[in-house]
């Protein structure tokens, strides 16, 4: 059973040589945050923190799912912005960068990452993904991660 879980999903790209600030602007509206090496970060309300950026990052708008329903046809959709941007879908071929769909889950009860039916399959070349569960967390409070890094590339 999954009721009561929300999935938010976006993507994520980092480099050390690739900076992503002429790229977000083609993104648009979709393009959240975007950081330089170095950059202080921010909280999502636009607070500064004391944390500085370890590379190059990218993160677009979340899309939140009330539920595992259309998960699968979502995560295809960010599949499809990926390839669909010469600069991303330039990246997932390249040595110099990785891309990711990053999936966040929520909810009042534990689920396993691997009972939720995400569909691995779908990644590993060029694009990764990153899981971090929310409803699994460690003594720390860290959530319980996933990834299947990018492979496959240059």
């Amino acid at each position: 059973m999954t009721a009561g879980l929300e999935f938010r999903i976006n993507i994520k790209a980092f480099s050390d040589s690739i900076s992503f600030k002429a790229l977000a602007p083609r993104l648009g509206p979709h393009a959240r945050v975007v950081y330089e090496k170095g950059e202080t970060m921010r909280t999502r309300n636009g607070h500064s923190t004391s944390l500085r950026s370890d590379e190059n990052y990218l993160a677009t708008v979340d899309t939140t799912l009330a539920g595992p329903a259309s998960l699968d046809r979502t995560i295809r959709e960010q599949m499809a912005v990926i390839s669909g941007d010469p600069a991303l879908s330039g990246l997932t071929r390249s040595r110099d960068g990785r891309v990711y769909v990053s999936i966040a889950i929520f909810g009042h009860f534990p689920r396993e990452t691997g009972s939720l039916g995400i569909d691995t399959g779908l990644f590993g070349h060029g694009v990764g993904l990153m899981v971090d569960n929310y409803t699994i967390l460690s003594e720390s409070g860290a959530p319980q991660e996933l990834e299947i890094a990018p492979s496959g590339r240059g």
